[in-house]
């Protein structure tokens, strides 16, 4: 198994490290929304996502820790960019935009295109906010997935009840 590798530089000015980082070669493993991706796409390298680089620049004041202008590649599968805090009391907030591989949503075009909305550099992508804690962190995109599968559903049924007689319609609403 190969180890992933770590790289950076820092510079503390008045109890304020500032710097960058570059991660490669490491797998990112137990997000719940990981576990999601999984299971909606049918691919099981989601459950261990491998990084091939991450980059970004970091900020650690007073026992918080802010990253800006992170860039992560998993490359065949998405990207993720944006900005993520973490305060001394272990909150998270954030905004990342997620850029998904659009072959990984053959078949699955038009129910993803309410959530990701913007195509660009390749990939297809949808903004989202990061909050809760390190022991428990939230996410506005799984909730939006999941309307998207209702809403998708609730598409396809439409026809059949369209041939349904109109008295066993109004039984099923």
């Amino acid at each position: 198994s190969r180890s992933c590798q770590l790289a950076g530089t820092a510079r503390l000015e008045s109890g304020v490290a500032k710097g960058s980082f570059e991660w490669s070669d490491g797998h990112v493993r137990g997000f719940g929304i990981l576990q999601q991706a999984a299971m909606i796409m049918g691919r099981t390298e989601f459950q261990n996502l491998p990084i091939s680089k991450a980059t970004g620049d970091f900020e650690v004041r007073g026992g918080s820790y802010d990253f800006r202008n992170v860039v992560l590649d998993s490359p065949g599968l998405l990207r993720v960019t944006g900005h993520v805090s973490i305060s001394s009391q272990r909150a998270l907030q954030g905004e990342i935009q997620l850029g998904l591989s659009p072959s990984l949503l053959h078949g699955l075009d038009s129910l993803l295109a309410k959530v990701f909305t913007r195509q660009e550099n390749g990939f297809v992508w949808a903004s989202v906010t990061v909050g809760g804690t390190l022991d428990a962190p939230t996410e506005n995109l799984s909730g939006r997935l999941a309307s998207a599968v209702g809403e998708a559903a609730m598409d396809a049924v439409k026809p059949v009840l369209q041939s349904v007689p109109e008295p066993a319609r109004k039984a099923v609403d």
